[in-house]
């Protein structure tokens, strides 16, 4: 196999993470059972989660948050007059 030249081809098109799932899948036996069409949405499901969490680091670190807080880690039985249903889009897409 010719992996090597193909790694060396994925990084320079911004594919690190597909790079290092297909390597995985290489030393992966149960993956070689796999149809094409699978080991390919895997690789492709590596690369867009990686991208997704980069952005999020991304985000969180130009936010310049004073404390790292969460919507789940509000305390709606303080008196501050919040409104759980404010909230509520955001506890429900986790």
């Amino acid at each position: 196999m010719l992996i090597p030249p193909t790694l060396d081809r994925l990084r320079p098109l911004r594919l690190p993470a597909l790079a290092e799932a297909w390597q995985q899948q290489q030393q992966d036996p149960t993956v070689a059972d796999l149809p094409f069409d699978d080991r390919l949405t895997l690789l492709g499901e590596a690369e867009w989660l990686s991208r997704q969490n980069h952005r999020l680091h991304r985000r969180l670190r130009e936010a310049h948050r004073r404390l790292a807080a969460a919507p789940e880690d509000v305390d709606y039985h303080a008196i501050r007059g919040l409104d759980r249903g404010q909230f509520q889009p955001w506890l429900s897409t986790g």
